[in-house]
């Protein structure tokens, strides 16, 4: 999904009318190959996890409809976005390219659905519900969280201010 994101950047950025086409062409070759590379490996490994999960496996195999079904969903999206980023020869200018990453984006659904299934079959052997467990507050995680937010958000706004500043000088200079 990376190499396919940065195709989509590459391509974004040559709409716009950056004159670094050589840099924007060399992007979108190294995120196509990254992206088919990847897809690939995945797809591998995706086959080997799901024949890895014994009496599970079951679950993506037939067993389950919605667990199958949203593997071959998976599946189809996944050829697609292959078959689609392997034709664009020319990714910075092909639409192809762009579709592809699209498929990849909606792919994450089904994988999502799928991972829910996998969980609600694995905890439904165990004798766990969360309803029963007691609720206690903890304030201390609560706080480190609450300042670590309000110093990311404060350092955000100094960037842009900076940023902003940095940009009325430049204007006022040209």
């Amino acid at each position: 999904l990376g190499g396919a994101f940065a195709v989509v950047v590459a391509k974004y950025k040559l709409s716009k009318g950056s004159e670094r086409v050589e840099v924007l062409e060399r992007v979108a070759k190294a995120g196509r190959l990254w992206a088919l590379v990847g897809l690939v490996l995945q797809v591998l490994v995706g086959l080997w996890y799901i024949l890895s999960l014994g009496p599970a496996a079951g679950l993506f195999l037939g067993a389950h409809p919605v667990g199958t079904g949203m593997l071959g969903l998976a599946a189809l999206l996944v050829l697609g976005a292959l078959v689609l980023l392997s034709l664009a020869r020319d990714p910075l200018r092909s639409s192809l390219s762009t579709w592809g990453f699209v498929l990849l984006a909606l792919n994450l659904a089904p994988m999502s659905v799928m991972r829910h299934v996998l969980r609600d079959w694995s905890l439904a052997r165990l004798p766990y519900s969360p309803g029963a467990l007691p609720v206690k507050p903890q304030w201390g995680p609560f706080i480190i969280f609450a300042l670590g937010l309000v110093l990311a958000l404060a350092l955000v706004l100094w960037g842009a201010w900076r940023a902003h500043v940095e940009t009325k000088e430049v204007k006022a200079n040209a």
